[in-house]
């Protein structure tokens, strides 16, 4: 998957953030924004952001996907941490000297777990 595959952040299709860079791109993934949007529409609610807008993924669960989603030397998740580091930016040691990761997928993976 790269980066034209992804929409709205809070849409992105599970397998996306759990696959990486892996996941291909299919019907499905078409399908399962469609539901979302057509939910949206027809109920004039958001599918599950507002029911569930104060779950937050947990400190320890974060740390563990931060460890993985926004490590240099892993390949697979170069287009999420892309998304994640988009605002981060890093002097010559690799320090952050301005702006802070992206937490929305984050939340977003842990509300599938805790919906689905």
């Amino acid at each position: 998957v790269t980066i034209a595959q992804f929409t709205t952040l809070e849409n992105t299709p599970p397998d996306f953030l759990i696959l990486g860079d892996q996941a291909q791109q299919g019907h499905g993934h078409d399908y399962f924004g469609l539901g979302l949007c057509m939910l949206h529409l027809f109920t004039g609610h958001a599918p599950y952001e507002e029911i569930l807008e104060d779950v937050v993924c947990p400190c320890n669960f974060k740390n563990e996907l931060r460890k993985i989603w926004e490590n240099e030397d892993e390949a697979q998740y170069s287009v999420i941490r892309s998304i994640v580091l988009a605002d981060v930016y890093k002097d010559e040691d690799g320090h952050i000297i301005e702006g802070e990761p992206d937490e929305v997928l984050y939340d977003t993976l842990y509300k599938f777990l805790v919906l689905f």
